[in-house]
């Protein structure tokens, strides 16, 4: 006959319900008495045990016979006990499971803490029990006498399930039983793919899983006290520390080879001067010292990265702690102005390029006025037929005044007259150069410090505004460069 012929092997098979196994634990055991009728285990070296709550173990069944106690030296003299796989039976609902429901019919049911040989067969939900041997499912719920639906029976029919798996593969994850139970907390990574083995996440369900794990909001820290940054912590990343009182926060230790890499920036978010102290939790080095002490200021920020044996620092945190954390001032610094004179109240790039109009200089020009040589030269130089900004001014004369006097340049708007714009220099205690200063010596301008006063709209005016008395001024030329604003470029 083509095909299948296996030859003289007789391939033997059985029905599958009832199947024996050996009761012998490796080493030498004394093997406990089991009755006919009580629950089965099968432990992680594949040998039968009486039925329990225990680690590594899956349930195979109920006991077809009793076995004796007896003390077994080698594997060969251990006794067998047949085991029933498959089938419906009675068993007791322990009291916290029972009261969870009217009816629990369809609800996964799992070896119970207590259960022994004087409380066969008694099994709970998973809420209350600790390693999940799953048994089966409730079928019926109650005796005959009680009514169909809504008792509280502590008498449950249960379809076992022999030898159903109670892991995946790794006994830090709960069953797959135990996943597809909403009672239970924390398995929403496991859900999505993620091994918890940590426990960062807390979500329940899939969607609460796929959202917790990609979170990465700050975990805000208490102002005052040591503190350890737990795992779930760093696995976040950002650490916000309002801190009103010198602390320190310890780094606790990465202990998985996948966290190599891992980055925890640490930024401290009060305005005063208490030092925040960054320690390890097994001596491990930060940048080669034993502690970290660089965050004493506000927004101070250090990047901490494991490199699977210490703590290295990056700086670069800080760039992005400002973008995240932005305050009065810190718009300007993020589009490259450094703001000496806290010109700018703008919290982010947006808000200081609408307050500076938003300026981005291109085409610088400039105007020149000159040679000048009385008081009534002096007024308007310069009128703006578009936004611009001015970058500098200078000014020099071929001859001094011979008396105390000054030159203002200003800004005007609208209708203001002569003399009455916004000044624009700040030299000599804010009264502009010094006419009376050495012959053919160039004086640089110091531009005010309020930068919205050296932008100019269109129709806005440039004057020059003199002070004193210019008897033998002679030759003086004023020259002021501006730059157009892109945002008007047109």
């Amino acid at each position: 006959m083509a095909g299948g012929n296996k030859g003289d092997q007789v391939q033997v098979k059985v029905r599958g319900n009832i199947l024996s196994y050996r009761t012998y634990a490796s080493g030498g055991t004394a093997v406990a008495a089991s009755f006919r009728g009580t629950m089965v285990n099968i432990n992680d070296e594949g040998f039968a045990l009486q039925g329990a709550d225990l680690s590594g173990a899956n349930f195979a069944g109920i006991a077809e016979e009793a076995i004796a106690a007896e003390t077994v030296t080698n594997q060969a003299g251990a006794p067998f006990v047949r085991v029933r796989r498959k089938g419906i039976f009675k068993m007791k609902l322990d009291g916290t499971s029972k009261a969870a429901a009217p009816t629990l019919v369809g609800e996964l049911v799992y070896v119970h803490t207590a259960q022994a040989a004087a409380v066969d067969e008694l099994v709970g939900l998973s809420a209350n029990v600790s390693n999940y041997v799953l048994v089966g499912k409730i079928v019926k719920h109650g005796t005959d006498a009680e009514a169909a639906a809504g008792t509280s029976s502590d008498e449950v029919w249960v379809d076992i399930m022999g030898v159903a798996h109670t892991t995946l593969g790794d006994a830090t994850y709960p069953t797959l039983a135990n996943l597809l139970d909403a009672s239970d907390v924390a398995k929403g990574a496991i859900l999505v793919g993620l091994y918890d083995v940590l426990t960062y996440y807390a979500a329940v369900t899939v969607e609460a899983g796929l959202a917790e794990a990609r979170n990465r909001t700050a975990t805000l820290m208490s102002a005052t006290g040591a503190q350890d940054i737990t795992a779930p912590m760093q696995h976040k990343g950002v650490i916000l520390v309002p801190n009103t009182a010198a602390l320190t926060l310890t780094l606790i230790t990465p202990t998985l080879a996948s966290e190599k890499g891992l980055t925890v920036t640490v930024i401290k978010t009060t305005s005063d001067a208490e030092i925040i102290t960054i320690d390890t939790e097994s001596s491990e080095t930060i940048d080669g010292a034993a502690t970290y002490t660089a965050l004493d200021a506000q927004y101070d920020t250090a990047t901490f990265i494991w490199d699977g044996a210490a703590w290295n620092v990056s700086d670069f945190g800080e760039i992005y702690a400002k973008l995240a954390l932005t305050s009065n001032g810190n718009g300007a610094a993020l589009i490259g102005i450094e703001d000496a004179y806290a010109n700018y109240a703008g919290a982010n790039a947006e808000a200081v390029l609408a307050e500076i109009g938003g300026v981005a200089y291109c085409n610088e020009f400039t105007i020149q006025v000159g040679p000048i040589a009385i008081a009534a030269d002096c007024g308007t130089i310069f009128v703006a037929t578009k936004a611009c900004t001015v970058k500098a001014i200078s000014e020099v004369h071929g001859t001094a005044a011979g008396q105390t006097a000054t030159l203002q340049v200003e800004r005007a708007q609208g209708t203001e007259a002569n003399g009455a714009g916004d000044d624009l220099l700040t030299d000599n205690a804010n009264a502009g150069f010094d006419l009376e200063g050495t012959a053919d010596t160039v004086q640089a301008g110091t531009l005010t410090g309020t930068g919205a006063n050296l932008i100019l709209a269109a129709g806005d005016r440039l004057n020059l505004v003199d002070a004193g008395t210019l008897t033998t001024l002679a030759d003086m030329c004023v020259t002021v460069t501006l730059a157009w604003n892109v945002a008007d470029n047109s």
